[in-house]
């Protein structure tokens, strides 16, 4: 007795093609009991199911469009309200389509980085550097990047690398990874307040940063001692390769 290798339908021995989906079925030598398959090497009628990594590049390509159709919009609206082929021009556009472009870039990479926190956090840092001297670039008004955004970046890159480093040197990861994350962040807002201040009075000045700070040294606190005190389980480097 035969089977099709392929749908798995039972055959006569002198059957030579698959009634059913035209399949070759070979010769069998020896014992006529024997079997080609018992079962289809695959079923046709099986539904498909994407993997994980199709779904992601689905998805990205969903969200690029999302975030890439816009910026010829604005071009155009920007270019055709300012007199079109009789002399229009782009003005506000530019900052906006530079913005979009950027947040397609940090889109870009997370999806393709998500599991490196080393390579995404330098990616979005330059990103952001890019952004800012962009957006510098464009307001004619002030130059404020080397004064303001370089240092801010600056501070933001020391504080994720440090951040980071913690994170590596850590033998067991769990609760302490969103504590120590979110000190870097209450950090780096006291920082971002402190800097603005400076650009703006000349000195160093706490103010809306101090709240803030308040409320998630706490929240870390709280991490630490679930993962230091109580123990919880929880292991977040399997997850991201830390």
């Amino acid at each position: 007795m035969a089977f099709c290798p392929r749908c798995g339908v039972q055959l006569d021995n002198d059957v030579r093609f698959c009634p059913l989906d035209g399949t070759p079925i070979p010769l069998l030598e020896g014992d006529s009991t024997q079997t080609l398959a018992p079962w289809p090497a695959a079923d046709p009628l099986a539904k498909k199911y994407l993997s994980a990594a199709e779904v992601r590049d689905r998805v990205l390509i969903i969200l690029s469009g999302l975030i890439l159709l816009p910026i010829f919009i604005v071009l155009a609206v920007d270019f055709y309200t300012t007199g079109g082929s009789e002399g229009g021009s782009l003005s506000w556009s530019l900052t906006v389509s530079w913005i979009l472009i950027c947040s397609f870039l940090y889109l870009l990479f997370g999806f393709n980085l998500y599991h490196a926190f080393l390579p995404v956090t330098l990616s979005y840092v330059g990103i952001t550097a890019a952004l800012l001297i962009g957006l510098d670039f464009l307001d004619v008004h002030e130059d404020w990047f080397f004064n303001l955004g370089l240092p801010i970046l600056l501070a933001l890159g020391i504080i994720l690398v440090m951040n980071y480093l913690f994170i590596l040197k850590t033998r067991r990861k769990g609760y302490n990874v969103f504590g120590s994350i979110t000190v870097s962040i209450a950090v780096f807002l006291l920082t971002l307040d402190a800097l603005i201040m400076v650009y703006l009075r000349g000195r160093i000045l706490f103010s809306w940063s101090l709240l803030t700070s308040f409320a998630l040294f706490p929240i870390a606190l709280y991490f630490f001692l679930l993962h230091y005190g109580l123990r919880r389980n929880l292991d977040l480097g399997r997850t991201f390769h830390f």
